[in-house]
């Protein structure tokens, strides 16, 4: 994994950028594939399986949790009151999205789009 990581993602100063960067710059990638994609219920399934396993990497959450549970172990760590805010109201849109009975809009998914890259840039 390191040769991997060495080849595609070089830091300026020639070594390799700390995880916690190249978690976000793998996030952002995924996110412009899933930005491409016409399928919005699969995007939403998508986006949120990126959003477990970017919260679970970035904050070294090693359990399986529901949503609910990562906010409680999230607001435990005393995080920015912008970033919590922005990481709860996304939490529950994206939850309203996947498990609600009605069909999202594509402006609604670009919505939920730029939400998660608004947390990945601030956390």
């Amino acid at each position: 994994m390191n040769f991997i990581r060495k080849l595609f993602f070089k830091s300026d100063e020639g070594g390799v950028p700390d995880e916690k960067q190249e978690l976000k710059k793998m996030v952002l990638f995924k996110i412009s594939q899933l930005e491409k994609s016409k399928v919005l219920g699969k995007n939403v399934d998508e986006l949120l399986f990126i959003f477990r396993v970017f919260i679970k990497n970035m904050f070294d959450i090693r359990e399986q949790l529901t949503l609910e549970e990562m906010l409680k172990r999230l607001k435990a760590r005393k995080l920015q009151k912008v970033v919590m805010d922005k990481i709860t109201l996304f939490s529950v849109k994206i939850s309203e999205a996947k498990y609600s009975n009605i069909k999202i809009e594509q402006t609604e998914f670009d919505e939920l789009v730029l939400d998660f890259k608004k947390i990945v840039e601030l956390v």
